[in-house]
């Protein structure tokens, strides 16, 4: 007859595979940053040879007593000798150490020294990183510093160490084994999935119906144990065993032939794992969906000897801490009676598989095992046939327990000889009768003095499960008469409950039927225990929580949607009192009503002014009183005068077109323009048309907007110019200064720039504030400035036809140069895209609250490379490509650089444009999805239809390089529309100088039932809209009933992301812009990408060149005048504004003066560009037929 005995070692790992010794989880950080990687130690092992491996099955299965798998090499590995230590950004560091054995099925790690300190993780992993187990953390230090951790599959495998920037203490992981696994290993992972069964096909799950059906409490306490004994390792199966105290000790009964040889360092490594079962009759596609759950290290208790040979062949073993509760864990009840069961099962883990269940139905009968001379230490029984297959063991099986029809262990199987190829062969299991007493006469001997350590002469017990007294609370905090609900939670199946409610109603209760929960009344203010103390039979169990519940008397409180709102408009207050008051009494000073008993009242406010809210709440007796002062901040309609012209330079007895472009909170009522010089000269409609001026000169306009909350009004001194048909007598004043932030500590003079036209003879310049005050020169040179403050710049030009007068108010800012804050580098440029030959002007835009001292430019490509001015102008590109500008700002506290790559684009054809959509405000690495909000009385999208009916939104972007917006990729989380009038209108606003939204500066409706949910969709403005800097982009949308709109959104962040965005969301609620931060306490941003382009053509006009063009706008001829161009030596090229070259017939009428026709072409915006011999001159133009 074959034996089975001892230890078969089925490795049974997966993927990911970390459930490991009560581990965390989670992920190496080496796998999370890209970035870690490089060189780290690797150490190796010297591996058995064929010979050995070979001897070693050749020595055991001549014995026939083990199957052995692997054999433990001796090894000495530490942190402080080897391994390697990487750095991480977030301060941390990692420590790697790779360990190899050549030809090794699988590798597993002893330490004689294991210790991680609070913050610590360790990981191991195999070299194809399929396999990973831990994280270990402190909570697998053991008191003797001893530890094992699972096999990984392969012949290396890595250790991971990763100590977190907080943590101090070392961690010390001594390597002082390694075991060598040669053979029986088993890795789902690399086999087919039918393969996953490693016990032979007729075992029966132990989840299976009917057969497990009555044993659901029993298969909770038999374990699977990956042990360790004389240098070899291999599976077994043990039980949980209940004890006459039924105390919960933590002992394991398996077979002594498991532990026979096993040293205390062994025993301390030992694996047992719990649950590692089948959720159903069939076998799962993959282990992963195990509940594998393991603890480690034990101590033996008492042992039979001779590992059946000369007696019943029993191991008990203590674990060396608690079972954790949350494996719900079974102490299975047992007998020492020497009566043979009429029936009952075995539950084992044949080949160290998931669990499984045998069946018997015939009762055992008395025998001894194999030729030992003792013929009662034994069962011996035949297995059944049931219903899903007939249960036999298997290697592995060995210490499984025996159940009788009670459902209490008789036995521990010591071997036999069933196989699914040998059905009706018997197999034997170690009385628990004889193991009892007769194994020898000392307590290390016998089960006895440990199962019924009071000697109370109880000969059998039922299983149980851990009794303790735990429960739970929906509050610890309540206001005064409020209830609280208790519900019971204790494990271990008790039998009566009573409850002790100190300062509650009822004050006790008690059940023995039902836990049911019980709800409480604390009609008395203070702080109370509660008691609960369970029974079950002659077990007891007290949970007393002291000052457990805190009651409390009412806590007035509130919030409301908003505090600063525009008159007329609303309020909603929400009532957040502790808790469930009973009345409530507002006070609403300014409010509509003025009053409410309701706890969340709408209230209107139709007065300007700051005002009180009071709330008054009671519960019972007791009131509470909240008022806040001057919390509703009401004000008035914003409104601000603003108008445009058509065009501001006419010939003489030519009309103009007014457009008001005032803004206000509220409806405009009324308008009054005032035109000098024109006819007529008074007008009250909202936008005037065919305003005729027949006389020359400059002339004022004026216009005053009112709503019934006030007015506004602004002025445009000499906005309209009348020439005469001769152009040359046009005249303009303009300037620009090398700096306009003087520092006293460094150099204070300023050099002045004329760039005037037409035909200049005299210039009368005044410097408020400087040295010399005034000048006559054409371009000033060194005017000193000696205090600090803010000054105007007064220049007046004159020629034969008249004069012309600019004033730049606060132009020069001077400062003392004393500050404690470095300054801050920020710039733009006049142009990014230009062609060879081409000049720029940059303009220093460092905020003057930290003033600078010096500018240190770098211009890559540029001529000159390097400039110290504030302003550089004409910086000259003679190369194609894209180059870097470079500023360091520095005063006595500091500098900083601004530095921007790809700045300048330079092409060596006209016209070019650069488009694409590499604008966003999120990262590869984040998530995006559909947002509802979670703040009080929010319903909705976050980003769409929502009950604080939000109808704009609006993303922030900060980009320099970029000139004008094509269109948007806008992600479409939900779209629905309501009826055919539902719209989105998709929007490009101005950044207002409280960093909000300010001005639209172009927008394109689309039909809501053309947008589709999941689809990113292409949103093309009909003409390109011009931006400088930063801008929002996205979208308003209506609330017709029914209608669903949003976008996906980058779900919450907690800090910025690697672009050092953290939000860039905004709102418009009740016509106020405020961030997704303000309103719903979310950092976000949009997933929507604008289009933006850099446009080569257009440029910012400026008046160095002394070229004139007019009329502009135009409906048809175009005239070009220059006093410093000899347009004979020129050529001049029209494009459109999308870089395409349009075929005109330029007109020389002589040295100074060309005109085209543009009749016939399509409104728009178009490029002149005008080639000399030294540049290429570049002037925009606006046609309207």
């Amino acid at each position: 007859m074959n034996k089975k005995i001892l230890l078969f070692i089925t490795l049974i790992l997966t993927i990911n595979w970390s459930f490991g010794q009560i581990s965390e989880g989670g992920m190496p950080k080496s796998f999370e940053k890209a970035t870690i990687n490089g060189y780290y130690e690797e150490v190796s092992v010297a591996p058995l040879t064929q010979e050995r491996i070979e001897q070693i099955i050749s020595n055991n299965e001549k014995d026939g007593t083990f199957y052995h798998i692997g054999e433990v090499i001796p090894a000495n590995f530490t942190m402080e000798k080897n391994g390697t230590w990487t750095n991480l950004p977030d301060g941390g560091k990692i420590w790697r150490l790779k360990i190899k054995s050549d030809g090794a099925k699988a590798l597993s790690v002893y330490y004689d020294n294991f210790y991680i300190p609070a913050g610590g993780k360790l990981f191991l992993y195999n070299e194809a990183k399929t396999q990973t187990i831990g994280a270990y953390t402190q909570i697998n230090n053991s008191e003797n510093g001893t530890f094992a951790t699972e096999m990984t599959q392969g012949e290396s495998f890595t250790l991971e160490y990763y100590q977190p920037s907080f943590v101090k203490q070392k961690a010390i992981i001594n390597i002082n084994q390694i075991s060598y696994i040669y053979r029986g290993t088993y890795f789902p992972f690399l086999k087919n999935v039918e393969d996953f069964d490693s016990s032979d096909a007729c075992q029966v799950n132990v989840n299976c119906s009917p057969e497990g059906d009555s044993w659901q409490d029993q298969k909770k306490g038999v374990v699977r144990i990956l042990l360790t004994a004389g240098g070899g390792q291999g599976w077994c199966t043990g039980s949980i065993i209940n004890t006459i105290r039924q105390d919960c000790t933590p002992y394991i009964l398996t077979a002594d032939h498991c532990g026979e040889g096993a040293t205390s360092l062994e025993l301390s490594q030992w694996i047992f794992y719990f649950n590692y079962e089948a959720p159903s009759c069939t076998n799962p596609t993959v282990e992963g969906t195990l509940n594998s759950q393991t603890m480690t290290g034990c101590t033996k208790t008492a042992n039979g000897g001779s590992s059946g040979n000369a007696g019943s062949d029993f191991y008990l073993v203590r674990l060396t801490s608690d079972i954790p509760e949350n494996y719900n864990p079974f102490f299975n009840g047992w007998d020492s009676r020497n009566i043979a069961a009429t029936s009952g099962v075995g539950i084992h883990h044949p080949m160290g598989d998931i669990k499984k269940i045998s069946t018997y139905t015939t009762p055992p009968v008395t025998a001894g095992w194999n030729t030992s001379p003792i013929l009662d230490s034994h069962w011996r029984l035949t297995w059944a046939t049931t219903a899903n297959g007939t249960g036999v063991t298997e290697p592995g099986s060995s210490g499984s327990p025996l159940f009788d029809q009670n459902k209490r262990i008789v036995g521990d199987l010591t071997g036999g000889g069933s196989y699914c190829t040998d059905l009706t062969a018997p197999d034997s299991y170690g009385k628990l009768s004889y193991s009892w007493l007769s194994n020898g006469t000392t307590s290390a001997e016998q089960l006895k003095p440990w199962l019924d350590p009071d000697n109370t002469g109880t000969l059998f017990v039922d299983g149980n499960y851990c009794m303790h007294a735990n429960f739970t609370e929906d509050k610890t905090n309540v206001v005064v008469t409020g209830k609280v609900t208790f519900s019971d939670l204790s494990p271990g199946n008790p039998t009566t409950w009573k409850w002790i409610f100190e300062g509650g109603t009822p004050a006790t209760a008690s059940s023995s039927t039902s836990p049911s929960p019980i709800l409480v009344t604390y009609n008395t203010i203070g702080t109370y225990d509660v008691t609960l103390i369970v029974t079950k039979g002659t077990l007891k169990d007290t949970l007393k929580m002291v000052d457990l519940i805190n009651v409390l008397p009412p806590q007035a409180d509130f919030y409301e949607d908003q505090t600063n709102i525009l008159v007329t408009r609303t309020v909603q207050y929400t009532d957040t009192s502790f808790e469930n008051v009973s009345t409530w009494k507002w006070a609403f000073e300014g409010g509509t009503p003025a009053t409410s008993s309701l706890p969340d009242p709408l209230v209107t406010y139709n007065t300007v002014g700051l005002f009180d809210v009071s709330l008054i709440v009671t519960k019972g007796s007791y009131k509470d009183t909240l008022i806040k002062s001057d919390y509703i901040n009401v004000y008035p309609p914003e409104i601000h005068a603003y108008f445009d012209v058509n065009r501001d330079t006419l010939a003489q007895f030519q009309a103009a077109s007014f457009l008001d472009t005032s803004f206000c909170d509220t409806t405009i009522t009324s308008w009054l323009w005032i035109f000098e010089g024109a006819n007529p000269d008074t007008v009250t409609v909202q936008n005037p048309t065919n305003i005729m001026y027949d006389s020359l000169g400059y002339f004022d306009v004026y216009l005053k907007v009112c709503t019934e909350w006030g007015c506004d009004s602004i002025s445009k001194t000499n906005y309209i110019t009348v020439i005469p048909d001769d152009s040359t007598k046009v005249i303009r004043a303009n300037f620009l200064a090398n700096k306009t932030l003087v520092n006293l500590q460094a150099d204070s003079l300023v050099n002045f720039t004329d760039f005037s036209y037409s035909g200049i003879t005299d210039w009368e310049w005044t410097f408020t504030g400087a040295v010399p005050s005034s000048s006559s020169l054409q371009h000033p040179q060194g005017i000193k400035y000696t205090t600090p403050g803010t000054y105007p710049v007064k220049l007046v030009v004159l020629n034969a036809f008249g004069t012309d007068t600019l004033i730049k108010e606060g132009y020069i800012y001077v400062t003392s140069g004393i500050t404690t804050s470095p300054p801050i580098a920020k710039f733009t440029v006049n142009r990014h895209l230009i062609q060879i030959g081409e000049s720029v002007n940059y303009t220093d835009l460092s905020p003057t609250s930290a003033p600078v001292q010096t500018w240190n430019w770098t211009f890559e490509g540029g001529t000159p490379e390097t400039s110290t001015e504030q302003h550089p102008i004409q910086v000259l590109y003679s190369d194609a490509g894209s180059f870097r500008v470079s500023l360091t700002v520095t005063n006595m506290a500091g500098s900083s650089t601004k530095s921007i790559e790809q700045y300048i684009f330079v092409s060596d054809s006209p016209g070019a444009n650069y488009c694409d959509s590499s604008i966003v405000n999120y990262t590869s690495v984040e998530s995006a999805n559909l947002v509802t909000p979670t703040v009080p009385g929010s319903t909705g999208y976050m980003s769409g239809h929502n009950g604080k009916i939000v109808k704009e939104f609006a993303d922030y972007f900060d980009h320099y390089i970029y000139t004008q917006i094509k269109g948007l990729l806008v992600p479409v989380s939900k779209a629905v529309a309501g009826n055919v009038n539902s719209k989105v209108i998709f929007k490009v606003w101005s950044v207002g100088s409280n960093g909000l939204p300010e001005n639209v500066l172009g927008s394109k409706e689309i039909d809501l039932n053309t947008l589709h949910a999941t689809y990113v969709h292409s949103v093309m403005f009909d003409e390109p809209i011009d931006i400088f800097g930063s801008f929002f982009a996205g979208y308003e949308i209506s609330y017709t009933y029914t209608d669903e709109f949003a976008t996906y959104l980058v779900l919450g962040r907690s800090s910025a992301n690697d672009l050092g965005i953290t939000n860039s969301f905004y709102l418009k609620q009740d016509n106020a812009w405020q961030s997704s931060t303000s309103l719903y306490s979310y950092k976000t941003s949009t997933t929507i990408s604008p289009i933006s382009c850099i446009v080569g053509n257009e440029i910012i006009e400026t008046m160095e060149n002394n070229i004139s063009v007019f009329p502009n706008p135009s409906n048809g001829i175009i005239n070009i005048y220059s006093n410093s161009v000899d347009f004979n030596n020129t050529v001049v090229t029209v494009y459109n504004m999308f870089g395409a070259k349009v075929n005109v017939d330029i007109n020389k009428l002589d040295n100074s003066n060309i005109s085209f026709d543009l009749t016939g072409n399509s409104s728009g915006i178009y490029f002149i560009n005008i080639l000399t011999e030294n540049s290429i001159i570049t002037r925009k133009i606006s046609f309207t037929k």
